[in-house]
């Protein structure tokens, strides 16, 4: 809802006594600043301005017209050459991000495969590792075997 007021301080360029409207929210917080104040009934407000007309009005002028118009194509060609340029960057970037996301998927299978000979080469040193046990008891084994039977001949011998 708009809100007829009278500007009691200077705001955007307009002179305080100069009727203004705001929406509610504004109207309240510059009233809360001491900058404006409710227009009573005898203070003249202007209707509401139609900025669609108003800008054609400004368009129609036989000497701004076309000055207003030329700084819009002025205005339009450097946002197209922005446009051109930022879309150039756009290709760029994405050709960067689909170099990247290829190496790092090069990467995810190096480590993958990495990964994977690290667990084969532990369990062939879990299979070393029981033959290793089994081969060093049965090499004691054999030690305490050959141990008996040199003692157990040696003590025939003493008898």
């Amino acid at each position: 809802m708009k809100v007829n007021a009278i500007l009691l301080k200077p705001l955007d360029g307009y002179a305080p006594g100069s009727p203004r409207q705001f929406e509610q929210g504004d109207f309240e917080r510059l009233r809360g600043m001491g900058a404006v104040r409710e227009a009573g009934e005898n203070d003249e407000v202007p209707p509401p301005v139609d900025e669609a007309a108003m800008l054609l009005e400004q368009f129609r002028h036989p000497v701004d017209g076309p000055k207003i118009l030329a700084e819009m194509k002025s205005a339009f060609d450097v946002l197209k050459g922005d446009n051109s340029r930022m879309a150039g960057e756009l290709s760029a970037m994405r050709a960067e991000v689909a170099n990247l996301t290829a190496l790092r998927d090069g990467v995810v299978e190096q480590r993958d495969t990495y990964e994977k000979e690290r667990n084969e080469a532990r369990q062939a040193l879990e299979v070393l590792t029981v033959d290793l046990a089994a081969s060093r008891s049965e090499a004691n084994e054999l030690r305490a075997g050959q141990s008996g039977s040199t003692r157990t001949a040696k003590s025939k011998t003493a008898d």
